[in-house]
């Protein structure tokens, strides 16, 4: 990994037989023409204001100097809960978000973000689908909606609000805390 740009670079074991999965993240990690950026984020907002559990598909678009910019965004805290409660292996969820924001950038160019059922339709549906039939160890969490919960709290002349995400699990009724974070303020 580059530390000053943080760009990942893979080579494949010699003798060793990628699977599907690992073969588009290998090519993805030497593609000059479309980069896929996965950002990680302390709580559970997009830069835009928009509320997320675990990743947030950002879409793609076109920079200045004609390469095209995929970015999904996760919070690796939640990822990490989200994998526990669904049974998946540790790193399922933030490798399936990889493999979103690359076939995103790939088959939809210039998809919008995922923060509505029209703009899901326009990228993230298909990304969405494909990563799942890539990686076979990925599934979706079985849990019923999620609630937000934030919390303002005044001291010192300053207010910090943090923010818990829960979530019901469908199998026990029960409902888990994917975290407490302190909240960036967003504009």
């Amino acid at each position: 990994m580059n530390h000053l740009s943080g760009k990942v670079t893979e080579k494949a074991v010699e003798g060793v037989k990628l699977s599907k999965a690992s073969q588009m993240i290998l090519d993805a990690s030497n593609d000059s023409c479309n980069i896929s950026e996965l950002r990680s984020d302390g709580d559970y907002l997009t830069d835009s204001g928009i509320e997320y559990q675990g990743g947030a598909y950002e879409g793609s678009r076109m920079l200045d100097d004609g390469r095209l910019l995929s970015t999904n965004v996760v919070n690796p805290m939640v990822t990490e809960k989200v994998d526990e409660l669904s049974g998946n292996t540790d790193g399922a969820t933030i490798k399936h978000e990889l493999l979103e924001t690359i076939i995103g950038v790939l088959n939809s160019p210039g998809s919008p973000a995922a923060t509505s059922p029209q703009n899901r339709a326009k990228g993230y549906d298909a990304a969405h689908k494909g990563a799942k039939a890539l990686d076979k160890n990925y599934k979706d969490l079985d849990a019923v909606g999620g609630r937000l919960e934030r919390r303002r709290i005044h001291a010192n002349g300053k207010t910090v609000e943090t923010q818990e995400y829960f979530i019901k699990d469908r199998k026990t009724g029960k409902e888990i805390s994917t975290g407490k974070f302190e909240a960036d303020k967003k504009k």
